[in-house]
This record gives structure tokens, C-alpha cells and sequence, in this order.
């Protein structure tokens, strides 16, 4: 149950990382438009990098977790043919 919550969770934080990455190029670009197009494309990727940057950190948490997951998974597996090889042996 825990870690349904927590996937739950991490997966709305990662929705609402986009929304600030894709809001806050949009809201520079509108900002400096004014001053010409180059620097409002300048000010949009820079809007864009702290929501992207958030992206990739929570993608990165979560990648980590899928690893650990699987990793406690092939352990137990790999105890129970272990056990299974050190009973026929003896």
C-alpha cells in the first residue's frame, strides 16, 4: 500500500513538473517578447531549465526505485534456486 502512495505521488509531482517546465518557458517568452524574438526564445529556455531540471531529478527517482524493485526480485529468485540446488545435492 505504501508503495502504491508513493508511485501515486511521484507520478502527480513528475505531471506537475511539466506544467511549471512548459509554464515557465511560455510565461518567458511572453515576458521578454517585447524586446525581440531572440531574446524571448533566449528567456523561454530559460524558463524552461528549473521545471525540466525537476523533471529529469524525479524521472531519475524514480528510474532508481524501478532498479531497486527488480533487484529484490532476482534475489529472491536467485535464493530459492539456492536452496532448491543445496537440497538436491544433499
Amino acid at each position: 500500500m505504501r508503495s502504491l502512495v508513493f508511485d501515486l505521488a511521484l507520478g502527480f509531482l513528475i505531471g506537475v513538473a511539466w506544467v511549471v517546465c512548459v509554464g515557465g518557458a511560455y510565461a518567458a517568452f511572453i515576458y521578454a517578447y517585447p524586446f525581440g524574438v531572440h531574446f524571448a526564445v533566449g528567456a523561454a529556455v530559460a524558463g524552461l531549465t528549473p521545471g525540466f531540471l525537476l523533471v529529469v531529478s524525479l524521472e531519475g527517482v524514480k528510474l532508481f526505485r524501478d532498479i531497486h524493485k527488480e533487484q529484490k526480485t532476482q534475489t529472491t529468485l536467485l535464493e530459492k534456486l539456492i536452496e532448491k540446488i543445496s537440497n538436491h545435492r544433499s
